[in-house]
């Protein structure tokens, strides 16, 4: 499914196109994650029935989760180990660092809000604000599990990508935990699709 803009929308998008294309010259795999987020979560948005306007909402969103990762330092941001406990801080705080680019944009306000929410987690263990269910937008709340099975199934200079089951299981276990489970469970369910999107390159 493709996510199909048209001005003034095409404008705002154009917008979070060149600050990803900046986050690129520092993260190419988070560019091409993001993009990857983007259409995984327009095309579970559109299951759930939202309005056109919520669809658009989501995908830039998307688009722009991690775009915030262009204020982490490289090294934290590259590093193949665990992260201490004072780099996970600094990691932390890509999600508000990346809804204070956004909320340059007026336009852009409702997109931000949705990049500051993405790792809240439905029990209210998430950051920045520890939000719980419904608090967090729902947009955000697709974008967190679209957001973790992108992770999981693409390949890392560390890893291969993690077997279905592997995948499956890690969402299933976290239903009403991280994730929405209205959205966890479509995620689920349209696992095939998920994967074809996924895989339709960047």
């Amino acid at each position: 499914m493709k996510a199909n803009f048209s001005t003034p929308a095409q404008d705002y998008y154009d917008m979070v196109k060149r600050q990803s294309r900046m986050l690129g010259d520092h993260d190419l795999y988070t560019v091409c994650h993001s993009l990857r987020v983007a259409r995984t979560s327009y095309f579970i948005a559109h299951l759930l029935g939202l309005t056109s306007e919520q669809c658009r909402r989501v995908y830039y969103a998307a688009n722009a989760h991690d775009i915030g990762k262009i204020g982490i330092p490289d090294e934290i941001l590259h590093k193949r180990g665990s992260l201490t406990a004072d780099e996970w801080i600094i990691m932390k705080q890509h999600s508000a660092l990346g809804a204070g680019m956004l909320m340059q944009s007026e336009p852009m306000s409702g997109v931000a809000y949705i990049v500051w929410c993405h790792h809240e987690r439905f029990d209210g263990t998430g950051y920045p604000n520890r939000l719980t269910g419904e608090q967090i937008p729902l947009e955000s709340r697709i974008i967190a599990v679209c957001d973790s099975f992108d992770a999981m199934k693409s390949k890392r200079a560390y890893r291969d990508s993690l077997p279905d089951k592997t995948c499956q299981n890690e969402i299933e276990k976290n239903i009403g935990v991280m994730y929405d489970p209205v959205v966890a469970e479509l995620v689920l369910e349209n696992w095939q699709t998920m994967q074809k999107l996924q895989g339709a390159g960047v």
